[in-house]
């Protein structure tokens, strides 16, 4: 049977009929369209300036377990001072990543990894500390490229940070890369890359093969010497899934190890030392539970990123202050989770770290729907209604919709609406438009610390 093509007039048609039923629950999109325009207010990578941009979407990319991707072009910028732009212009093509996948499999998947291994919401996607960090990081290793290959763009740029209130969700701006994988290469001498860390990639039968391999075992040694091993699982090759993470940009044909560049730092999976998911997790397992990590995902070291600035002090003397607003976000990142396995016993002791947890909680509460954001800041000096809201958590079909009840204003309104009012109740059982009744009440911005 021939599978049905995606019919973006549809999507766009049934969008619109949730949107004109008039339902006290705002409608919450999965996912953007193509010519979708978005409006966002957005924070530069570094140096931390606020601005405005219109992006129109060309098209959905796809995305992993990370996000969604799309490519866009800059309509408008809207910034203090055209300096303050970075790598953005009106007109150029850039990806626009939100941290939530389209899909609801995919979501779930990954929700129940991290949450197993953190106890939290996935991060990136709730907390702008952990967006943020993640972005930073990206910076460093561009610093690093540069040390290493003397090349920055070996690693793909990253312009700024946001919050996409359709999709409920924090997202960055960066680079469009354009490039591809790798050349199909019909290899009739594979002894010639036994030897492949020292080859001449062009002295063997599989040139672009080859000058990958020897690209993504310096970049996995430059990410640990920077402090990044968690993020160095991005680009370990025997995890066998780690290769699309690097292309060769277009224009670099001539040379099989030229225009490489590293374009994904957004770990999607949670390594939980009992799920290993390739044959290399197996190591880093190992390696993770001698740095006295359980459980792996993107934390760094900070005394080992210093080490590395202090010893190029030409490319990261200038990135000084970056660095110090990297380890700020991070901490936040790190204690807005109870994440068990490093926190441990603090818990208990530690009455401020509590409530940063109940505070990052709230905030991933607001995000996914389950609290409006007003109720969500009472949550962290609350901690007597954190708690209570916290177990409903864990009542098995009710809990969900008692939360909403009774943190969700517009939820309880639809609820009213829906069981008294015959025409709303007509509007809302619509297959096209009862969906929208799973979505909760979004305000602005949550507000995240």
């Amino acid at each position: 049977m021939a599978r049905a093509r995606y019919s973006l007039e549809l999507a766009k048609a049934l969008r619109q009929r949730v949107l004109d039923a008039g339902l006290s629950l705002p409608f919450r999109a999965s996912r953007h369209e193509e010519d979708d325009v978005l409006d966002l207010a957005f924070t530069m990578v570094w140096p931390e300036v606020e601005g405005r941009g219109r992006f129109r979407i060309e098209r959905y990319v796809g995305g992993g377990f990370a996000g969604q991707v799309y490519r866009c072009v800059v309509e408008s910028l809207d910034l203090p001072s055209a300096g303050a732009a970075g790598g953005l212009r009106v007109g150029m093509r850039c990806a626009v990543k939100v941290m939530r996948p389209a899909g609801r499999l995919t979501a779930a998947f990954r929700g129940l990894l991290y949450r197993i291994g953190f106890q939290a919401p996935f991060s990136a996607e709730v907390l702008a500390c952990a967006c943020r960090a993640g972005l930073l990081w990206q910076r460093a290793a561009r610093a690093g490229a540069q040390a290493e290959f003397g090349d920055a763009d070996a690693v793909a740029d990253v312009y700024a940070s946001f919050f996409d209130a359709d999709v409920g969700a924090f997202g960055e701006i960066r680079e469009w890369v354009e490039g591809r994988v790798w050349r199909l290469e019909s290899d009739t001498q594979p002894r010639l890359r036994r030897r492949w860390r020292d080859a001449d990639p062009r002295a063997t039968g599989s040139p672009e093969f080859v000058a990958k391999r020897q690209f993504m075992h310096r970049f996995v040694r430059l990410l640990h010497a920077l402090g990044a091993p968690e993020l160095a699982r991005q680009y370990e090759w025997w995890t066998m899934k780690s290769q699309p993470n690097v292309l060769k940009r277009a224009g670099f044909d001539g040379d099989p190890a030229a225009g490489l560049c590293a374009v994904d730092f957004r770990a999607g999976l949670v390594l939980l030392p009992f799920l290993p998911m390739s044959p290399r997790d197996l190591g880093l397992i190992v390696e993770g539970l001698r740095r006295g990590s359980l459980v792996q995902f993107d934390r760094g070291d900070f005394g080992a990123l210093r080490r590395y600035a202090a010893a190029h002090p030409a490319v990261f003397g200038p990135l000084a202050p970056m660095i110090d607003t990297l380890e700020r976000y991070d901490t936040a990142y790190r204690r807005s989770m109870p994440d068990l396995s490093h926190q441990g016993l603090r818990l208990l002791v530690d009455g401020r770290l509590r409530a940063d947890v109940r505070r990052g909680l709230a905030a991933g509460y607001a995000c996914e729907g389950l609290a409006a954001p007003a109720f969500a800041d009472t949550l962290a000096d609350r901690p007597v209604r954190f708690t209570a809201f916290w177990a409903l958590g864990w009542v098995p079909l009710l809990g969900g919709l008692v939360r909403r009840l009774w943190a969700v204003t517009a939820y309880r309104e639809h609820w009213r609406l829906f069981l008294t009012r015959p025409a709303y109740f007509a509007a809302a059982r619509h297959p096209e438009v009862a969906f929208a009744g799973r979505s909760a009440a979004q305000g602005n911005e949550p507000a995240i610390g």
